[in-house]
């Protein structure tokens, strides 16, 4: 599992593509008050109102109630490598928004489980935060981390959880399973972007679009 989980990390590292490898696209950052798009684009348009068509790649993001004002990633296509570079950007921009960034509560897919893994183990230039469950198990005084957890859960605490809590009663069930399984979860985080700024990286090499 270790070597699987380097393995990957070195495609994505090898994969990422950056502002250099934009020729003639654009990043496009739509706001729209309680979420925004970063949005890919082959070219910049004329007219704003035409950004929408063509679009190669985007993530929507929208502001999520708890997590410490987090936005949560609701959608994300990007064609192979350019993920990485809209993820960065979204991160960014959200962490600019006086939030940060956090996976889909409930599902995500194995492309996206790879970034946030990444994200998680391997980016220095990337801080993030412990959110806490909806039962406060963490920080029972603190509900401002307070996060649908969902997403970590599902699967192995889940499967447990009616025979640990028939057993210990839930708050000892949570102890002996759930809480190592949501501290190590590279899911129960929120992300802040510290590293250099990729957004005006973009706006000087003339490829960035405010909407």
């Amino acid at each position: 599992m270790k070597l699987l989980r380097e393995y990957i990390r070195e495609l994505l590292a090898e994969a990422a593509k950056d502002v250099r490898n934009l020729g003639s696209k654009v990043v496009v950052i739509s706001d729209q008050g309680s979420k925004f798009k970063v949005g890919l684009y082959p070219y910049a348009q004329v007219n704003p109102q035409d950004y929408g068509r063509e679009i190669i790649g985007v993530i929507e993001a929208q502001r999520f109630s708890g997590c410490n004002g987090a936005y949560e990633v609701r959608w994300a296509e990007a064609p192979k490598g350019w993920g990485p570079l809209l993820y960065d950007v979204a991160m960014e921009y959200a962490t600019m928004l006086g939030g940060g960034l956090i996976s889909d509560r409930r599902t995500v897919s194995s492309d996206a489980a790879g970034v946030w893994d990444y994200y998680y183990n391997n980016r220095g230039d990337v801080d993030y935060e412990q959110m806490d469950d909806y039962e406060g198990h963490l920080t029972p005084d603190d509900d401002s981390d307070d996060c649908n957890q969902d997403v970590v859960y599902k699967g192995e605490y889940d499967a447990k959880r009616q025979s640990w809590d028939e057993e210990y009663g839930d708050d000892e069930s949570w102890e002996k399973t759930g809480k190592a399984i949501l501290l190590r979860s590279p899911f129960s985080k929120n992300y802040r972007w510290a590293g250099y700024s990729v957004i005006d990286d973009l706006r000087n090499a003339g490829k960035l679009v405010m909407l």
